[in-house]
């Protein structure tokens, strides 16, 4: 079955490309890019056990900022970062690709990882933990639109000038765009978040972000830390983090977020102009066959 209705469909793929920079793109019959990548439900699984760990990881350090301190030394950061890659290697193994195959945000991303664990840590360590972070971005479209968009809210030089501020502040604009959630920011400031819950109310949580948040500034009291991300950033290709035509394009309907700030109502508009009021048809499941 086809429908125009974007929710909840799937695009017809057609087949896919391995450009010169490097990544994999697919294509899709009636969509005018193609969009990065190749995630499928396997990788995925994987992937948001990784996510879990490492978030349940920074909200413990964020509520014991002397144990995150201690981490910080180099033989027990070293030690941390190879459990979570020995965990990634049993969830990730058959899904990490040959450097070539990675897009140029993953790829730009893993070389900011590695180079700022580098000096922190061990470089084994470090090169297995980049190496995750790029893979789990790599399949996970949802994580990386919305840190491409965040990204664009701020500028490499501003963060080596006031690195756990300006984390803050970027963070708070990616929590206030998420559509599942009611923004309040006397909650956010206490590191809660309203959800909508399964009957269409609100529930008050704990804030996925709320780790990251406190313990980046943690952190940045250790000087070993500040001259670790500086260094990164210095070396970062910036542009490259940023979403470019293809990712724009895709990022105009999705529905569980407010990409560049703006409602999905006024994306689809342009999604519509940019069609010409006549939009590709998606493929849905229908008693578990497909039907197109």
């Amino acid at each position: 079955m086809q429908s125009n209705d974007l929710r909840g469909g799937t695009p017809i793929y057609t087949h896919h490309e391995y450009p010169e920079s490097g990544g994999i793109l697919r294509y899709a019959e009636g969509f005018l890019h193609p969009e990065w990548g190749l995630p499928f439900p396997a990788a995925l699984y994987g992937i948001n056990h990784m996510k879990r760990d490492a978030k349940a990881e920074a909200n413990f350090l964020s509520r014991h900022p002397v144990v995150a301190l201690l981490t910080m030394r180099k033989k027990a950061l070293a030690d941390l970062l190879t459990k979570y890659g020995d965990k990634a290697d049993v969830m990730l193994q058959h899904y990490y690709y040959e450097d070539k195959y990675y897009m140029p945000f993953a790829s730009e991303l893993r070389k900011l990882v590695f180079t700022m664990l580098k000096g922190m840590s061990s470089k084994e360590a470090s090169e297995k933990t980049a190496l995750v972070v790029a893979t789990i971005f790599e399949h996970d479209n949802a994580w990386r639109y919305r840190f491409q968009d965040i990204f664009m809210e701020t500028t490499k030089e501003k963060l080596m000038s006031d690195f756990p501020n300006e984390i803050v502040r970027i963070l708070t604009i990616m929590a206030s765009r998420e559509v599942e959630t009611r923004f309040n920011q006397e909650a956010w400031d206490k590191d809660k978040v309203m959800m909508y819950n399964d009957t269409g109310t609100l529930d008050i949580e704990t804030h996925k972000l709320a780790g990251l948040k406190k313990l980046v500034k943690v952190l940045w009291l250790v000087p070993r830390f500040r001259r670790a991300v500086r260094s990164a950033l210095s070396v970062v290709d910036w542009n490259k983090l940023l979403p470019d035509e293809h990712d724009r394009y895709h990022c105009l309907i999705r529905h569980d977020y407010r990409h560049f700030g703006r409602t999905i109502e006024d994306r689809w508009k342009e999604w519509l102009e940019i069609h010409k009021g006549n939009p590709p048809k998606l493929m849905y499941v229908v008693d578990r066959i497909v039907a197109s």
